[in-house]
């Protein structure tokens, strides 16, 4: 198994940072808030740290188009600081870690970008990458992926600590490679915020 590069996610912060949805994008606005208000009466401070880790019992997974895993990680962390947090704009911040452990291959961030969260309704949010995310992942040879600024990466929804999940489920590109690397692999994983702990997540349309 040599080098491979994929961009994840992220996360999401993290993740990543992370469902999925695809390389698609979107522009609508959102904000931060711990209270189920519309405009958001109660906007989260910044700045603010933000820790995603992965679900217990279950694996962020790095798959081929086919449905193929070529990553499999028992461990994965999306973690950053929320900069941005006005009221008709989104939500933004930066991805301080992206972290990957206990994986079937050998898997490194690169490149941990950033997030930004819009208002799905119902105090639901969309989690978009804000800077570019780049994740080293050794399999078949020597790959270079990537997840640009502007792409959906996964859902939130509204709850308090662990009961927020953000579901990534996001597409990434190959930017250089043999052929024996995909065109394209997603990212799928599940996250619960660990931090803060006790304040309600709920994204607001204003």
């Amino acid at each position: 198994m040599k080098h491979v590069k994929m961009l994840g996610l992220a996360v999401v912060a993290a993740a990543a940072l992370m469902a999925f949805v695809g390389a698609g994008t979107a522009s609508a606005t959102g904000r931060l808030c711990s209270t189920e208000t519309n405009p958001c009466t109660s906007p989260w401070a910044t700045p603010t740290t933000i820790d995603f880790s992965l679900k217990t019992g279950t694996a962020a997974t790095l798959k081929d188009t086919s449905g193929n895993t070529l990553d499999s990680c028992t461990g994965s962390t999306v973690k950053g600081t929320l900069t941005s947090n006005a009221a008709g704009s989104t939500p933004t911040g930066t991805n301080s870690q992206l972290t990957w452990t206990g994986c079937t291959v050998t898997t490194d961030t690169i490149l941990p970008g950033g997030l930004k969260i819009a208002s799905a309704g119902s105090g639901a949010g969309t989690v978009i990458a804000d800077a570019k995310i780049e994740v080293t992942v050794n399999v078949f040879s020597s790959c270079n992926y990537g997840v640009e600024s502007g792409t959906t990466l996964g859902t939130t929804n509204k709850g308090t600590g662990t009961g927020v999940v953000f579901k990534a489920n996001a597409v990434a590109k190959k930017l250089n490679g043999g052929f024996l690397c995909p065109e394209t692999t997603k990212w799928v994983a599940e996250y619960v915020l660990t931090e803060p702990s006790n304040t309600l997540f709920y994204v607001s349309t204003s």
